[in-house]
C-alpha cells in the first residue's frame, strides 16, 4: 500500500475535536432538557425521541470523516507500467575558451555572455539532449549528451578561459570532437552550435564543417564580439585586470569578431550564423530555429506508476453519509389500549 497524499493524515487530528464537540453538544442538550422538567416527565413529554439513534448518527458522521481523509490521502496499490518516449534533438555546444574570449567589447565579457546565452537556451529547451565541448588550441568533451539541464548549468558556471591549457583557437578540432559525441547511426536531429569570436589560428574548420554536414550534423555559429574588436585583458587570481595582452613586438593585441569565417562555417554545415549582441537578440533567433526543427525519438523509458484506489474509501464515506441522512432519530409510539374511556 502506498499513500500519494500522506500529508492529509494530519487531518486526523480534527477527529478527536469532532468527538469532543458531539460529547459536549449532547451533554448540554440533555442538561437543558432537565432544566425544563424533571427526569420522569422528560420521557413522557418526548416519547418519540430516540437518543440512542442520535448518538448513532453522530458516530456515522465521524466514520464518514475518517474515510474522507483516507480518500484525500490517495491510497494506491497495484502497479501500472507504461513506456514514455521522449522527443527532441541532440545539441552539442562547442564553446571557445581561448584567451580572446576575455575581451570586453560585449558586456560583461565574451565568455560571460556565453554563460548567459547558454543558461537562456537551457530555459527554452524541452526534452532536447545537450552536451558541451570546450576548445582553444585543443578540444575535449566536457559534458556528454544529457537531459539533465542542472548538470549542464553547473558545468557552465565553472567555465572560464583556463579550462583548456593549450593556447590558440582550433575550431576544426572542436567539430571533430563534437562529431564523436553524437551517435553515428543517427542521421537527423543533430545540431552543433559553435560559440566563438571566429579568430581561428589553427586547423581548417571549413573542410571539417562540410564533413560534419555529410554525417547529418547541422552547424550553427554564434559570433561573440564586435568587428571593431577590443584588447585582451590579463587578470590576476582575484579577477582584477592588471594588463592587456601584447604581441612579441610589444604591440597591443586587438581581438576582433571574424564574421566572415563564422558565416562560411555555418554555410558549409548547412546552418546559419547569428551574432549575439548585448541585447541577446541573436540567441532568440537560434532558439526559434532549434525549436522548429523536426524532432525524433531520443529516449524511451519504462515508468511504473501506482494505481489510485481513493474511490474505495470515498464510496464508503458516501455510504455512511447516506445512512446518516436516511436514519431517523424518532421511534414510532405504540398505543396501548387502557379502556374504552381512554
Amino acid at each position: 500500500m502506498h499513500w500519494a497524499g500522506y500529508n492529509y493524515f494530519n487531518l486526523f487530528w480534527f477527529i478527536p475535536l469532532v468527538i469532543v464537540f458531539y460529547f459536549f453538544a449532547f451533554r448540554r442538550k440533555k442538561k437543558a432538557m432537565y432544566q425544563f422538567a424533571r427526569a420522569g416527565l422528560i420521557e413522557k413529554l418526548t416519547p418519540s425521541v430516540n437518543f440512542i439513534w442520535q448518538y448513532f448518527k453522530a458516530v456515522l458522521i465521524v466514520f464518514s470523516l475518517i474515510f474522507i481523509i483516507l480518500s484525500l490521502a490517495r491510497p494506491q496499490y497495484g502497479v501500472k507500467e507504461e513506456i514514455i518516449t521522449q522527443q527532441g534533438v541532440d545539441i552539442i555546444l562547442a564553446i571557445d575558451t581561448s584567451y580572446s574570449m576575455n575581451a570586453e567589447d560585449i558586456k560583461p565579457s565574451r565568455i560571460d555572455r556565453v554563460r548567459i546565452a547558454v543558461k537562456d537556451l537551457l530555459s527554452r529547451l524541452q526534452g532536447d539532449r545537450v552536451g558541451i565541448v570546450v576548445f582553444a588550441g585543443e578540444s575535449f568533451l566536457q559534458c556528454p549528451l544529457t537531459v539533465d539541464y542542472g548538470s549542464v548549468d553547473m558545468m557552465i558556471d565553472i567555465l572560464d578561459t583556463s579550462v583548456v591549457p593549450k593556447p590558440g583557437t582550433n575550431i576544426e578540432r572542436a567539430i571533430k570532437v563534437a562529431q564523436k559525441a553524437f551517435k553515428a547511426k543517427e542521421r537527423q536531429g543533430k545540431v552543433l552550435i559553435i560559440m566563438t569570436d571566429g579568430e581561428e589560428t589553427l586547423g581548417d574548420a571549413m573542410t571539417e564543417g562540410k564533413n560534419a554536414f555529410k554525417n547529418g550534423i547541422v552547424i550553427y555559429t554564434i559570433g561573440l564580439g564586435s568587428p571593431e574588436g577590443a584588447p585582451i585583458p590579463i587578470k590576476d587570481k582575484t579577477g582584477k585586470i592588471v594588463d592587456v595582452k601584447h604581441n612579441r613586438s610589444g604591440k597591443e593585441v586587438i581581438s576582433r569578431l571574424n564574421e566572415k569565417m563564422l558565416k562560411d562555417i555555418a554555410s558549409a554545415g548547412g546552418g546559419k550564423y547569428f551574432c549575439v549582441s548585448d541585447s541577446g537578440k541573436g540567441l532568440e533567433e537560434i532558439c526559434t530555429e532549434i525549436l522548429n526543427m523536426e524532432k525524433r525519438d531520443i529516449q524511451s523509458r519504462l515508468y511504473s506508476t501506482y494505481e489510485d484506489r481513493f474511490q474505495i474509501p470515498l464510496f464508503i464515506a458516501f455510504i455512511f453519509l447516506l445512512w446518516e441522512f436516511l436514519a431517523g432519530d424518532r421511534t414510532r409510539i405504540k398505543k396501548e389500549w387502557s379502556g374504552r374511556f381512554e
